[in-house]
């Protein structure tokens, strides 16, 4: 933000979601579920809603299945 009060640029949304899940019986923590949605996605939304454009997700443990589950 500027020092006027106003806001300049895009502020982009940074995600860090690689946790694996060894005491979950290996479920990446990304995908557990809440309130019938994956928490990965609950987290994308809650950064949209605060205006992050564009938002990145890290992933790590079991990528390629959370990429294509959320």
């Amino acid at each position: 933000m500027a020092r006027d009060g106003t806001a300049h640029g895009e502020v982009a949304g940074l995600l860090l979601a690689a946790g694996g899940g060894r005491r979950l019986g290996g479920r990446p923590k990304a995908l557990l579920p809440f309130g019938g949605r994956p928490l990965v996605e609950h987290a994308v939304r809650v950064l949209r809603a605060g205006g992050c454009a564009p938002v990145h997700v890290v992933l790590g443990a079991a990528a390629a299945e959370v990429r294509e589950r959320a």
